[in-house]
């Protein structure tokens, strides 16, 4: 977290709420207690996995909490939630406006509701303040939950036990390498990071190698990259241009080539890299919601690295 945010926030509560609160508040956050800590907060078991998804504010379900959090905090002066656990922890969900999100807890459902309550290892990539961690910490309650993104841990607004975070630029090879010969074996890998082409291939050939055999890779929100990549490439064909860009290729391109087991242009993806995606994966399962920027595929891994 940069020092630039942190004055800003220390002179808005020192204006807003005085002195000894806000030098509290700033003690309490290099101490790491700001934190909403996941293995004491209780909630309805009931809750489907899309209240669930709105409870904590992640865009994964139909709903998106935490952008009507951030904006009543700073269009509404009688708003009584002073920080994010009120929030969480309001009594009725549903009694307010949201933005609609991305509508991904259908799929996540249909792919994981039959062994969600196994003792699972989940790798979430692009973790940011934690609310789709937070969403999986109760969806998954016996998984082991491994999180990476660029930021401080002092970014993510919750702890738990069963949470192990790790600060990783994932264009960084070498750290990404050391981070998968430590942790592997992964039940579900989900990628929610970069949201662009180079990211998501990237981290498909780097990670891909930490999920066990007949594991699942999760990768969100590649729609927006692909239409652009597609209204660049058709301009550039208009006049007999090539766009000089990472590849001719979007996402679902690259997923059609894997399922067909054809070699294809990919200045990221080498031959080797594109065969070993071919012979470690079986099925490719993309989706779109009904959000513009909504898609979601689930990459399923071999039984055996041999098939």
């Amino acid at each position: 977290m940069s020092l630039s945010y942190l004055t800003s926030r220390f002179f808005f509560r020192l204006k807003k709420y005085g002195l000894i609160s806000t030098l509290s508040k700033l003690v309490n956050h290099f101490l790491d207690k700001n934190k909403i800590d996941l293995d004491k907060l209780r909630l309805d078991e009931n809750l489907s996995l899309d209240d669930i998804c709105l409870t904590f504010g992640t865009d994964k379900g139909f709903l998106d909490g935490k952008k009507t959090y951030d904006y009543l905090k700073k269009t509404n002066p009688d708003f009584k939630y002073e920080n994010y656990f009120d929030w969480v922890c309001r009594k009725d969900i549903h009694n307010f406006d949201y933005p609609l999100g991305a509508n991904y807890t259908p799929f996540y459902i249909k792919y994981f509701e039959s062994i969600r309550l196994n003792d699972l290892k989940i790798l979430e990539i692009g973790v940011a303040n934690g609310h789709s961690t937070a969403s999986f910490y109760h969806y998954f309650p016996n998984a082991q939950l491994y999180g990476v993104d660029i930021k401080n841990p002092n970014y993510l607004f919750y702890s738990s036990k069963r949470i192990i975070y790790q600060t990783i630029d994932i264009l960084d090879h070498k750290k990404v390498k050391k981070f998968l010969e430590k942790n592997n074996e992964f039940d579900i890998i989900i990628d929610d990071s970069l949201h662009t082409y180079e990211g998501h291939m990237l981290n498909l050939r780097n990670f891909l190698p930490g999920l066990k055999n007949e594991g699942t890779y999760v990768l969100e929100d590649f729609n927006s990259t692909d239409l652009t990549i597609e209204v660049i490439t058709d301009f550039n064909k208009k006049y007999h241009r090539k766009p000089m860009v990472y590849g001719f290729n979007t996402t679902e391109n690259v997923f059609d080539f894997i399922r067909n087991k054809k070699y294809f242009d990919c200045r990221i993806l080498t031959k080797n890299d594109q065969e070993y995606l071919m012979k470690n994966i079986s099925k490719i399962n993309s989706y779109r919601s009904e959000h513009p920027h909504g898609s979601i595929a689930f990459i399923h891994k071999k039984r055996s690295r041999s098939e």
